[in-house]
């Protein structure tokens, strides 16, 4: 089981990490980076997931009330992750031109700033997330997922090459 269950996430992976270097969406001159729909699908699993083991906790009446809290836990551990998952695949995007970027995060702020702003680049694996530091000491965090980030992160560390801070 361990062994299909490392072939599933290393196939994720290597696919999720061959969208980086696809070509960005294009819309009204500007380039925009989303989560690939994947995320959306493994959202809605993860919620139905969720959703079938709170729907089956109730149903089966040999569980004791243990069992219960458990698939209670356990339900809503699993809809909050698919949650969670949703709330980025639909939110975070980035929307950049010659000129500036935006930078929504799940949450719906935004960030709108010029590349010569930029004042560094660096990556953090314990987040996926790369942090842009710009010249007001502000950190912007854009995930590593997003489909077409390899031109952006050139293009942001180009910038950041280029800043006289």
């Amino acid at each position: 089981m361990y062994f299909i269950i490392t072939i599933v996430v290393g196939a994720f992976l290597w696919y999720f990490s061959r969208q980086a270097v696809v070509q960005p969406i294009q819309a009204d001159g500007k380039s925009i980076l989303r989560l690939n729909s994947a995320f959306g699908l493994l959202a809605i699993v993860f919620m139905a997931l969720g959703l079938f083991m709170l729907f089956y906790s109730f149903v089966v009446r040999d569980f004791s009330i243990d069992g219960v809290i458990i698939m209670v836990g356990l339900s809503s551990f699993f809809f909050g992750m698919g949650y969670w998952i949703f709330t980025w695949y639909r939110n975070h995007r980035v929307i950049f031109d010659e000129n500036e970027v935006t930078v929504v995060n799940p949450n719906r702020n935004q960030k709108t700033f010029q590349w010569t702003q930029i004042r560094d680049v660096k990556f953090n694996a314990w987040t996926s997330k790369y942090i842009l530091t710009l010249e007001s000491d502000e950190k912007v965090g854009v995930y590593q997922y997003l489909t077409g980030i390899e031109d952006f992160i050139n293009r942001a560390q180009n910038a950041a090459q280029q800043c006289i801070c």
